[in-house]
């Protein structure tokens, strides 16, 4: 299952839930602050590998999982950093409420404490009105400012997702209002789903890749300052590339050039890798077949859900379904030609299929040596983070056991989203099911974890 997947089956989820719950009352924007969030474990001084990592002296890892209230659900989607702090998007239902809202968090890398002079008291909230579904799908950041894109329903009926772009400051969360209205780009463009997936930016633009009408890719490219439509540099016409079926999933900007990965809609759906300028969006030639790669790698759906630049090669990660259930599957290309580099797993290309169920790759970071990959296996979803050499792709054993970290949290579904790294450790994000809920069930509740890069352990 793909990330766009999930969030569709957020989307019908929360419209059935808004169906049902249409006359309990309205949601207004709300700030509030994670007060029950739990750390639930953290390591010794040095475990696993010692020094300082980014944001101070080390003294351990750390897992939280955190929640508001009992009964309330949750998903942390998406990750990104500076030396010190952690930037976390996701969303969160209130329990018996009629709407998802965003929800960005600012942490402490070294404890993973929130940030008190954030939002209110660590974190904020924003979209919404009593009609409201909407989650962030992700965030980078600048020097001074984060970059947030999404979808919320705030504009029409429930049922019609539309773009969502937030410009805020690092500092204290605060939208800048010079950046389209008070902070915020929406775009209703179709009154099917919209929905934005992925951002990038340079010193200049913002880039949002995600899909329109529900079946086709689009491209935008706006001024980092107002937020407007580029119309100077001839990007697409008037900012604005279409046409595409399918939905793109991720993206990242190298230089002058843009990689975007997801999937079309030929054959059951297929991968797809577009390499892209900056300036005009154009196709660039000399990358794979005109400046596009596409795979029909199965019957079933295939698709990408991460890309990363690295040394002069792409990895790209996701899923294929090959054998009828879904596989975790990674590539190594170069970024000039988009060839395969042999050397990574046979020819290019490794896979991995740890259960007889549904198991997905969600994303991946890398550093000098390694890189990280994060995502689920087996039916009910266990988390799920390996390490692998960049050059042949080969597990490195002394992370974890034999190179993997597996847990299962609960008899439900836990997954991991996205990854993160700096000097010694990884952050990873996502949900666990172990929150309570009404009666004895569990919920859905963001979690968080810190993990030594050595070693796997906390």
């Amino acid at each position: 299952m793909s990330k766009i997947k999930v969030i569709t089956l957020l989307l019908v989820s929360a419209i059935a839930l808004f169906s049902l719950n249409a006359n309990k009352g309205c949601w207004g924007q709300k700030i509030i602050d994670f007060e029950d969030a739990e750390v639930i474990m953290t390591g010794s001084s040095g475990s696993g590998g010692g020094g300082s990592g980014g944001g101070g002296t080390v003294a351990s890892g750390w897992a939280i999982s955190a929640y508001l209230n009992a009964g309330d659900t949750g998903n942390a989607t998406d990750v990104t950093s500076d030396s010190t702090y952690l930037y976390i998007t996701g969303w969160y239902l209130a329990s018996g409420g009629t709407a998802t809202v965003w929800r960005i968090e600012k942490r402490e890398k070294t404890t993973g404490a929130l940030v008190i002079n954030f939002g209110s008291s660590g974190a904020l909230t924003s979209t919404g009105n009593a009609a409201a579904i909407a989650s962030p799908m992700d965030i980078v950041a600048d020097a001074d400012y984060l970059y947030i894109a999404g979808y919320d329903t705030s504009s029409g009926a429930a049922v019609s997702a539309e773009w969502r772009v937030e410009k805020r400051t690092k500092d204290t969360g605060i939208l800048v209002s010079s950046f389209g209205t008070n902070g915020v780009v929406v775009n209703n463009i179709s009154a099917a789903s919209d929905i934005a997936y992925a951002i990038a930016v340079d010193d200049n633009f913002i880039y949002i890749a995600g899909q329109a009408s529900g079946t086709s890719w689009r491209i935008e490219k706006r001024s980092k300052i107002t937020g407007a439509l580029d119309t100077t540099t001839g990007f697409g016409t008037g900012g604005v590339i279409a046409g595409t079926t399918g939905s793109p999933s991720c993206m990242i900007l190298e230089g002058s050039y843009l990689y975007i990965g997801g999937y079309d809609n030929v054959g059951g759906g297929r991968w797809r890798l577009e390499k892209r300028s900056s300036t005009t969006g154009s196709t660039v030639g000399g990358f794979f077949v005109g400046g596009v790669i596409t795979e029909d790698i199965s019957v079933g759906a295939d698709s990408i859900n991460k890309v990363i630049s690295d040394g002069g090669f792409l990895y790209i990660g996701g899923y294929d379904n090959t054998g009828g259930n879904n596989q975790w599957r990674a590539e190594k290309r170069d970024t000039l030609g988009g060839s395969f580099d042999a050397t990574f797993g046979p020819t290019g290309i490794m896979t991995n299929n740890p259960s007889s169920s549904d198991d997905t790759m969600f994303a991946l970071t890398s550093d000098t040596t390694y890189i990280y990959a994060v995502g689920s296996d087996t039916a009910a979803g266990r988390w799920r983070i390996e390490k692998r050499y960049k050059t042949n792709g080969v597990l490195e054993s002394s992370f974890g056991s034999d190179g993997l970290v597996a847990e299962n949290f609960s008899s439900a579904s836990d997954e991991a989203f996205d990854v993160l790294s700096d000097d010694n450790f990884i952050y990873i994000v996502g949900y666990d099911t172990t929150g309570t809920g009404s009666g004895a069930t569990t919920v859905q509740q963001w979690r968080i974890e810190k993990r030594f890069k050595s070693s796997g352990s906390f």
